[in-house]
């Protein structure tokens, strides 16, 4: 029962020349009912070109929303002068073709939020004049009040929520699992306690580890140094191989062109550039000098990390270490926490104390 069809736009045709003939031989105030109708249903061709009726399913199926059986019917009851004589039969038919549109666009309402704008003016007239409505209340009624509830009651149906009474189940499964949790809680708690001990115990185990790393992140800080100072320490290099190898080209060139005269003025230059290579092996000897003074440093670095590889649990057998091989025990002690020195000729003397500290590692492996 589409409502776009042909045959009702005939029908809505001829409904308007029953109604201008209507109102152009009967005096109707522009503030009454009827004449409020007439306006409405003016509206009625122009809305149904502009919507989607295909969403209609419930209204298309009640009998009594049949635009075309119904407004036939009366149509067939009475002829068009009959309806413009007839001021009720004349009403009965506005109301008619006025109610029966109304039950589709009050579902399109529904189910498009969309077009709840463009139809809310129709919409609302019978709202607000069901009371005047004498023949077509019945669908207003419909409408209105049973309309609504049958299409949430198919988007209820077609929709998840009548899974709902499975929650209570889930609940149920989920308080049960609640009550699991906490009967083993204590036990696990047992087991975490039992767990902080060990970890507690075998805290000092990790003592010289992080002293090791520490050491290690050190000794990565001294590589980077190591790269630019080397860097620099052959920048300089270049530079003070470059000054005389320029000089020389520069009295080939002169010889090889014909200009030996020119060599004269060489000796002029001779002060300068022998002062300027001075300054630049001055400055090569200091990067050498720092080259050399971070390798040192790397060098100690590595012997550090090398001897944390030996003694694990330093706070608790420091005592009985001490007692085993005192001597060997304080030159291990000067190596680890003595200060980096940062050249050759200044580190101390516990390097050369290395058969005592021989014999400290194998106290500690006994």
């Amino acid at each position: 029962m589409a409502l776009n069809s042909s045959k009702t736009f005939q029908l809505l045709d001829s409904t308007k020349s029953i109604l201008i003939n209507y109102l152009d031989t009967k005096t109707v105030e522009d503030g009454a009912y009827l004449k409020r109708l007439c306006d409405q249903i003016l509206k009625i061709e122009r809305i149904i070109s502009s919507i989607d009726l295909e969403d209609v399913k419930i209204i298309a199926e009640i009998p009594v929303f049949n635009f075309e059986v119904e407004i036939d019917e009366l149509y067939a009851k009475a002829s068009p002068r009959e309806f413009v004589e007839n001021e009720n039969e004349f009403q009965k038919l506005l109301e008619y073709v006025y109610a029966i549109p109304y039950g589709y666009f009050q579902e399109i309402r529904l189910r498009n939020v969309h077009l709840d704008k463009q139809l809310k003016g129709y919409c609302d007239f019978g709202l607000w004049n069901l009371h005047n409505f004498k023949f077509a209340r019945d669908l207003i009624n419909y409408s209105n009040n049973l309309l609504p509830y049958e299409v949430i009651k198919e988007k209820y149906h077609q929709s998840n929520l009548q899974k709902i009474e499975l929650i209570q189940d889930k609940v149920s499964e989920c308080l049960m699992t609640i009550n699991t949790w906490e009967t083993n809680f204590d036990r696990k708690k047992e087991i975490v306690v039992e767990l902080e001990k060990k970890l507690e115990e075998n805290k000092l185990t990790y003592d010289f580890v992080l002293l090791s790393k520490g050491f290690q992140q050190l000794y990565e800080k001294k590589q980077s140094e190591l790269k630019e100072r080397r860097d620099g320490y052959s920048q300089f290099g270049a530079i003070l191989v470059c000054i005389p190898f320029t000089v020389i080209v520069a009295v080939i060139i002169l010889i090889l062109t014909g200009h030996e005269t020119k060599l004269t003025s060489f000796w002029y230059l001779a002060f300068p550039i022998t002062t300027l290579m001075l300054i630049v092996f001055y400055f090569t000897r200091v990067g050498l000098q720092h080259v050399r003074s971070v390798q040192s440093q790397m060098m100690q670095l590595e012997l550090r990390m090398a001897l944390c590889q030996f003694i694990h649990n330093y706070a608790n057998d420091s005592e009985e270490l001490h007692k085993k091989n005192k001597e060997g025990f304080e030159k291990f002690e000067n190596i680890i926490f003595s200060p980096i020195v940062a050249s050759d000729d200044k580190i101390p003397t516990t390097f050369d104390g290395m058969e005592q500290l021989a014999k400290l590692i194998e106290v500690v492996r006994k």
